[in-house]
């Protein structure tokens, strides 16, 4: 099948009840940001899609993006998509609602395809060779110097109608305040060696020439239905106090990440998770890093509040359509810092025009429409 004008998808989506946490209210069950992104794209497009349970619900008053249809099986579909929360979790049970075996055995009738957005710590998994298996595996935090499977597409973040919903009246430039904004939920716990490494060595350089601000914002729960019901489908993540922040102040770090050792090529060998934690613990750098991605990132770009990360293109990191460093985010150099920062002080007038072509470039390749119509693209459909 390679008309899109017939085509159908199933997805395998994770009940929340399945996390031992309860129902949506915990906060704490897996957020399947990908599923969303592609199944907002998709029924923008008009595809028709199915999936095994009821799932995500765009507002208190509508009905569920993914409905469950006891008529429609996997097998009646031509693409069925599962996620990273049905790959980490091959226990018994979830084997008996998400059989991926089945799903890959040769003779399917479908394409069988996993989008994963997991983090990159190490696990088992990462290392399986059932992923070479897939017709194709979307993942996030892909970058030129880590090894991936021969059918692995780069899948990051991105952006959903929640997120851009939120930050869609961004106020001029001019009315921001010329502040860095530093608030990490995770951020110096002794593990995100990035983030370490710039607390101690960019930011307090970086703060005479633009102020740091880090005020943390209250959750969203005594917001009202619709945002007490996004912040709990979204684990916590949506949080309208926060994109109002963001949209006030002139710029974001937007720093994640690991740093790896250089060898071994895989970082996730026991050799490479060993060397990763003597790098983390002595607050060394290299050129090598994994789990660079952020939904920080991507609502920084919506926003308009210019993201400052590493030099995507020094360091790697690999995406569909790729930014372009002093045009769309501030990249910094961690080998010629001192010369990084007297570029952005020296470029504060052109923070304007970069938060302006930064938000429009996302807006353009990273909404939920550009991620299905790239996502069809890869796979074959016309």
């Amino acid at each position: 099948m390679n008309d899109k004008s017939k085509l159908k998808v199933y997805f395998y989506c994770f009940p929340p009840t399945l996390n031992g946490y309860g129902d949506y209210t915990s906060g704490y069950h897996y957020y399947q940001h990908g599923t969303v992104c592609l199944g907002e794209g998709l029924k923008t497009l008009g595809i028709e899609f199915y999936a095994n349970v009821n799932f995500w619900l765009p507002s208190p008053e509508e009905p569920f993006l993914f409905r469950y249809d006891p008529n429609v099986t996997p097998d009646d579909c031509d693409i069925v998509i599962i996620n990273d929360a049905w790959w980490e979790r091959q226990d018994q049970f979830a084997k008996s609602l998400c059989d991926i075996p089945h799903l890959l055995r040769k003779d399917r009738p479908h394409q069988t395809i996993l989008i994963d957005l997991s983090d990159d710590v190490p696990r088992r998994n990462f290392l399986d060779p059932q992923l070479a298996q897939f017709d194709h595996y979307f993942k996030s935090h892909i970058s030129k110097s880590t090894p991936v499977f021969p059918n692995a597409h780069p899948f990051p973040f991105g952006l959903s109608n929640r997120i851009i919903q939120e930050l869609e009246h961004v106020p001029p430039f001019s009315q921001r305040q010329h502040n860095l904004l530093v608030n990490s939920r995770v951020f110096l716990n002794g593990d995100h060696s990035l983030r370490n490494y710039i607390q101690k060595h960019f930011l307090p350089k970086i703060s005479s020439i633009i102020p740091l601000e880090s005020k943390v914002i209250a959750d969203a729960r005594d917001r009202g239905a619709y945002h007490a019901l996004q912040w709990a489908q979204a684990s916590g993540r949506h949080n309208p106090g926060y994109y109002e922040l963001l949209m006030s102040t002139s710029t974001c770090s937007s720093f994640g990440g690991y740093f790896i050792s250089p060898f071994p090529q895989h970082p996730h060998t026991i050799l490479g998770r060993a060397c990763r934690k003597t790098i983390t613990k002595l607050g060394w750098k290299t050129h090598r890093l994994v789990q660079w991605d952020s939904w920080r990132l991507w609502e920084s770009w919506a926003a308009g509040c210019v993201p400052i990360h590493l030099d995507f293109d020094k360091y790697g990191f690999v995406l569909p359509v790729m930014p372009e460093n002093w045009k769309h985010y501030l990249g910094i150099d961690l080998d010629n810092l001192d010369r990084s920062i007297e570029t952005i002080a020296q470029n504060l007038d052109r923070l304007p025009e970069i938060s302006a072509a930064g938000r429009a470039w996302a807006l353009e390749h990273y909404s939920p429409v550009a991620i299905a119509k790239r996502f069809l693209a890869t796979v074959g459909i016309k």
